[in-house]
């Protein structure tokens, strides 16, 4: 669907105006889904922008901070990596990627942890289909 559904008609300089102007209002409608906690409908409209302008770097970065909240990580390194493809120096972004990268630390240290744990116990604890595989050895011995 076309910014607006006249644009054939419209001059050339009122086109980008327009432009500017469903950018402007995908982008405010974003933070408005930031603000109420809506991830989804927030990545909505920045995919709308980005559709468009697949360099409009607020619209990576607030996309990639709705990624974040929806713990989509790769997805978050990747509209990241790209702003700081497009602007090497901007600093939210970096900043930004700095956080993910200590959430990944963290969420790699609690599995690393968790699986451990797990396997500890797995140790401690024997399954019993070992213990009942030698009950029915022992039964058949008495029974001969």
């Amino acid at each position: 669907m076309n910014a607006c559904s006249h644009d054939a008609e419209l001059p050339a300089d009122l086109k980008a105006e327009a432009a500017g102007l469903m950018r402007a209002a995908w982008l405010n409608l974003a933070a408005v889904y930031e603000k109420r906690r809506r991830p989804d409908k927030l990545i909505e409209h920045c995919n709308k922008v980005l559709e468009r302008e697949s360099a409009q770097t607020k619209a990576l970065y607030r996309q990639a901070c709705a990624y974040i909240a929806r713990a989509d990580y790769d997805e978050a390194a990747s509209d990241l990596r790209r702003i700081l493809e497009l602007e090497p120096r901007n600093e939210p972004a970096q900043r930004k990627f700095q956080e993910l990268k200590r959430i990944l630390r963290e969420q790699d240290r609690r599995d690393k942890a968790f699986f451990a744990s797990m396997f500890r116990d797995a140790k401690r604890h024997p399954s019993s289909s070992s213990s009942s595989a030698a009950a029915p050895a022992a039964t058949m011995s008495s029974a001969s």
